[in-house]
Parts: C-alpha cells; sequence; structure tokens
C-alpha cells in the first residue's frame, strides 16, 4: 500500500494507466488540480513498490505512469520523486535496489517546500517560455505567440508564468539568504 502523488499533463490518462496495470489491486485517488491527483495504490507483487514501503517513504511521482514495471519495453532513464522520512531511509533504499539489480543516480535532494512547488502547467509554461526565448534580453518570441502554442488566452499564460516565476524567486531567495521562503497564496 502506497501513497503517491501523480503529475502528468493528462491525469485522467495516467490514472487510468494505473488501474489497468495488472500491478494494481487498488486505486484511490483525490484530483488536487488539472494536472496532479494524490493516491493510495495498492499493488500485487511490483519489487520497486515493495521497497518504497519498507523504507518507510513516500512516491512523489508514481512508478506505474511511467511504465517501468518489470514487464514494461520502456528503455532509458526513469525520474522518480520520493519522500523519505529517516535518516538512513534514503541509503537503505538505495541499497535495495542495488541488491535487486537497478542502478540509481540521486539528482537532488532537499526538502518538502509544498507551498513554493510548480505546478505542472507552471513548469510546462516556463520550459516552452524559456525555449522559444521569452526570457532572452532582447525577447524572441511574445506572450502572445506563446499563448498561441499553449492555447490559452494571453492573460492567463502572463497570470501562470507570472506565479512561477514569484516561486522561483522565493525559492532561490530562500536558498541564498537560508530561509525558508515564504508562503505563497495561488
Amino acid at each position: 500500500m502506497l501513497l503517491v502523488e501523480v503529475r502528468s499533463e493528462d491525469i485522467k490518462e495516467a490514472l487510468q494507466k494505473i488501474r489497468a496495470d495488472p500491478n494494481t489491486l487498488y486505486l484511490e485517488c483525490q484530483t488536487l488540480d488539472k494536472h496532479r491527483a494524490t493516491c493510495i495504490v495498492v499493488t500485487r507483487s511490483s519489487p520497486l513498490c515493495r521497497m518504497m514501503s519498507m523504507t518507510r517513504g513516500f512516491c512523489k511521482s508514481c512508478i506505474l505512469t511511467a511504465g517501468s514495471n518489470q514487464r514494461s519495453s520502456r528503455k532509458g532513464p526513469l525520474e522518480w520523486r520520493l519522500l523519505l522520512g529517516e535518516d538512513d531511509s534514503l541509503k537503505t533504499f538505495l541499497g535495495k535496489l542495488d541488491s535487486m539489480g537497478f542502478k540509481a543516480t540521486v539528482k537532488d535532494i532537499g526538502g518538502l517546500e509544498n507551498s513554493n512547488s510548480l505546478t505542472l502547467e507552471q513548469e510546462r509554461s516556463l520550459k516552452i517560455a524559456s525555449e522559444k526565448g521569452y526570457f532572452k534580453f532582447p525577447r524572441k518570441t511574445s506572450l502572445r505567440k506563446l499563448a498561441e502554442i499553449q492555447g490559452i488566452s494571453p492573460s492567463t499564460l502572463d497570470e501562470v508564468l507570472r506565479r512561477a516565476e514569484g516561486k522561483v524567486i522565493d525559492t532561490h531567495m530562500g536558498v541564498i539568504t537560508g530561509t525558508s521562503p515564504r508562503e505563497v497564496d495561488d
């Protein structure tokens, strides 16, 4: 039994994939927004899920949505976000992965700061804006063109980008000053 956060461009499709996975016995979800849901998942025999529960951790991204369980034909690296509560949980988890033949690389270790976490929509909008040169000087594209690409109004995109920029700046400033990021209402 696991508690997971599922993040996807198409949350309904992602949840359907988890339901249809042969390892899934039970799934109960609460949708957080149009791109995220928190779920309780009970699996049959997934070794990765079993290891996660043995380390008393929690998945911030569900391994089942990536199609990465043992019956998958997926190739290449998989990014998996975990929350581990005890000091030795990461070491234990990595040791268990290694003993099963899974090679893992830790990309980042940080605290849980939900208030400044970007939504999937914010992440996507920032990524597209950056790729298209919106943050360059001079700008390589306009807000209107970015909004057309994403199929939303320029005013909506402006709001999404401003909220995302605020979260990124608040987080960065907290890192620089060594303080906690301030609470953000949105």
